[in-house]
């Protein structure tokens, strides 16, 4: 779905006749701003961010694979056990969410750095 905008400006061969310029615009498909999102800085700083919160939880609340997680399990209110085991924190590291925040960094990663590498390679070009 494109839309246009019309903007008058004076013509400078006739000052009193007015031309119109007709400016398209493109829209954006859905893919080119998915990929735009998935290479910009401020998602990855997003993503990251996320991701130390989950490993900041991962380190607080103890893990299934540690010894002495069944008295500190038996130490937790009914409500923080629920709450705990249906976010899976006993097990954050195994879990989907923390995987797919794994999987969207790297890829956030690997599309900025192909997004940023050419000027960075125009630089070091012009450097030597």
């Amino acid at each position: 779905m494109a839309t246009t905008k019309t903007e008058l400006t004076p013509s400078a061969e006739a000052p009193a006749a007015v031309a119109v310029k007709v400016i398209a615009k493109k829209s954006n498909s859905i893919l080119t701003n998915a990929l735009r999102l998935l290479s910009s800085v401020r998602f990855g700083i997003v993503m990251l961010s996320m991701l130390f919160i989950c490993c900041m939880i991962g380190m607080l609340v103890m893990q299934v694979n540690v010894d002495g997680f069944q008295k500190y399990y038996a130490s937790l209110k009914p409500a923080q056990r629920t709450v705990y085991g249906a976010l899976n924190f006993f097990d954050i590291y195994r879990s989907g969410y923390f995987t797919l925040l794994l999987a969207i960094t790297g890829l956030n990663i690997i599309l900025s750095s192909i997004d940023r590498f050419p000027a960075a390679w125009q630089y070091i070009r012009n450097q030597s």
